[in-house]
């Protein structure tokens, strides 16, 4: 049977404050075994999984504190080691932006932003985004468009070109990330039929 071994209330205040994201495993050589988690109220929680109970390492307010659309799953990459964020709205000190956002995990064991892309709406819904073969897919949402990013440098490879109707998603788990070959192809395949053609190029 399932127990609880550790568990941590972060006492966060916003308008919608609860966990709506799976936790993200991260390690990085010479750093304790972590976890990432997303809550509604704007924030990123780092946490050292042996070590939850003694509350998060690292808190980082990414969102508007009152926009309740933060959610989803973080996409992990362990070259660099690097997380990759859809960020639903602008945060208030207007360091962090809406759309695609990329932190690196640093030799303290802390993440530091290392580059961002503003794409989409403020204060709405984003895909969680998919890592491979060191490109990052990343959706606007409903009636949004999809993206490719270089995974380094944050530079657009692509994007649907089209507004897309309705609601789609991507694969959500691709297996170890960013130099796995074919990966890329395999996870457009699955964008282009999602878009229902609207998707009109592919890269490699």
């Amino acid at each position: 049977d399932l127990q609880v071994v550790a568990n941590h209330d972060p006492q966060l205040r916003g308008y919608d404050v609860d966990f709506g994201s799976t936790p993200v495993l991260l390690q990085r050589s010479g750093c304790p075994a972590q976890l990432l988690v997303e809550n509604k109220a704007g924030k990123l929680l780092l946490y050292d999984r042996d070590a939850i109970a003694g509350g998060y390492r690292q808190a980082i307010t990414i969102a508007d504190t009152l926009d309740w659309h933060l959610s989803g799953e973080p996409a992990y990459a362990a070259v660099g080691p690097t997380v990759f964020v859809a960020n639903t709205s602008d945060s208030r000190d207007g360091q962090y932006r809406h759309g695609l956002l990329a932190f690196q995990l640093l030799g303290d064991c802390t993440l530091q932003l290392l580059w961002q892309q503003t794409v989409g709406f403020n204060y709405t819904t984003m895909l969680p985004p998919v890592v491979a073969n060191g490109v990052v897919y990343f959706g606007t949402g409903p009636r949004g468009k999809l993206y490719a990013f270089d995974a380094r440098t944050g530079f657009q490879l692509w994007e649907s070109g089209t507004w897309i109707d309705g609601i789609f998603a991507m694969l959500s788990h691709v297996p170890d990330a960013m130099n796995e070959p074919g990966t890329a192809e395999n996870v457009l395949s699955s964008v282009n039929a999602c878009t229902e053609g609207h998707a009109a190029s592919r890269t490699r």
